[in-house]
């Protein structure tokens, strides 16, 4: 197990709520396996919890709202949801199972809106632009990181090399993708410590390395690990756990027990702050947002175990 302490200079965290509270579990409201975190401009939160088939909304207290969503395949029915993307006055929620995306309004109300995936997973979504990562295989030359689709489907543009691997190409270029200013788009790759940025267009603006302790240290291991491929190895751990990108630049969720930390980067990937908060040697989590309220920031963790609950944590 990897053994950092915090470095000079980072900044501590500390967890100021967390829901469902007591008094909704009081009356049955749980979350059993959430898997999905969005935070709308009012800091309202909405979870989606795969095994439910429901979306949770809570206020910017962390009191339960309403929920909607029910187990099928019709309108206003999901099957495993597994991502949320806030829009201005709607929300479109990512059907894992019915391979579809489908739209409600902030009141939980389906608009009868309902986009068949026909191409690559939906990775982000963005001003009616749908942004993808294709499964790479290793197989073929002609295999890219990304996809971009219009809102009604349509296949606009595909670009970005894969790095090409011997074995395990899929899961070392397995990647996150953030659209951001003047057409552009971040990519972090989870198990490499790497993050490009593209023009949508598919030039390559920039590619650089994670350079700080950690990502070095989780590197060598993975190397060690699998040095001996195909005989043994096949096992990596995440050097990025998490992400997500606002107009402060892109923020690196990780956990290395006893503590989650959090590195906020440019968009091309060079760290400049580093924060941390101390949760435990048995924690996980499946989504993570950042926002930046009266002129601070706050963490949002969906924490799976040991609790299933949304974490807030702002500077101590």
């Amino acid at each position: 197990m990897l053994k950092i302490a915090p470095p000079p200079g980072s900044i501590e965290l500390k967890m100021e709520r967390e829901f469902p509270a007591e008094k909704e579990e009081a009356q049955d409201l749980y979350l059993a396996k959430p898997e999905a975190l969005a935070v709308d401009i009012d800091g309202s939160v909405y979870v989606a919890d795969i095994q439910a088939d429901t979306v949770y909304k809570f206020d910017r207290n962390g009191d339960f709202v309403f929920k909607f969503g029910r187990p099928g395949q019709g309108p206003g029915d999901l099957s495993a949801p597994m991502r949320i993307f806030i829009e201005d006055d709607h929300i479109v929620v990512l059907e894992a199972k019915n391979r579809r995306l489908q739209y409600f309004g902030k009141d939980g109300k389906p608009w009868n809106k309902i986009i068949k995936i026909t191409h690559s997973q939906p990775n982000a979504f963005q001003s009616g632009l749908i942004y993808g990562t294709p499964m790479v295989q290793g197989k073929s030359e002609k295999e890219y990181l990304i996809e971009i689709s219009s809102e009604e489907g349509r296949l606009i543009n595909k670009f970005g090399d894969p790095i090409w691997f011997k074995f395990d190409a899929y899961i070392l270029n397995n990647t996150r993708l953030f659209p951001g200013k003047e057409k552009t788009i971040s990519v972090v790759f989870k198990h490499l410590p790497i993050i490009r940025k593209y023009r949508e267009t598919g030039e390559l603006i920039s590619e650089r390395r994670l350079e700080y302790e950690m990502s070095k240290e989780k590197e060598r291991y993975n190397k060690e690990m699998n040095a001996n491929r195909p005989n043994t190895g096949g096992a990596y751990i995440e050097i990025v756990h998490q992400a997500d990108m606002t107009e402060n630049g892109l923020f690196l969720y990780d956990y290395v027990p006893p503590r989650i930390w959090i590195r906020q980067a440019d968009e091309d990937g060079a760290v400049k702050a580093t924060y941390w908060a101390h949760v435990g040697d048995k924690y996980s989590e499946t989504a993570f947002k950042v926002r930046r309220e009266n002129g601070a920031f706050r963490f949002y963790v969906l924490e799976s175990s040991p609790e299933a609950k949304v974490q807030i944590f702002g500077i101590k």
